[in-house]
């Protein structure tokens, strides 16, 4: 993000989702990415507040973690994880394919 923000001079805000939400409205960053870091933050805060010590999540952690999520399970949750992280790896190289 801090490339695309920096190569176009846009969308220069501290809150990273409105960053990306403006990136995204000047087409600079793909839709995608913006659901991707919603997924992502949301599972860093839930995952904080069910593990603080960062100790394994008890079953009913992950329950609660996956739904407050959007996702009615914890294997659930992992898949959508691993495609939201799959969003911000296409991006990256998309910006690094440019650059090059």
């Amino acid at each position: 993000m801090q490339v695309t923000q920096l190569a176009s001079g846009e969308c220069h805000d501290p809150n990273i989702a409105a960053a990306l939400a403006c990136l995204k409205g000047k087409g600079l960053a793909p839709p995608e990415v913006c659901e991707a870091h919603a997924l992502l933050a949301r599972m860093l805060v839930m995952l904080r507040l069910t593990a603080p010590e960062g100790e394994p999540a008890t079953a009913a952690a992950r329950q609660l973690v996956a739904s407050q999520c959007g996702e009615p399970g914890w294997p659930q949750l992992l898949a959508a994880h691993d495609a939201a992280r799959q969003e911000i790896t296409n991006w990256w190289a998309s910006i690094r394919d440019r650059s090059q």
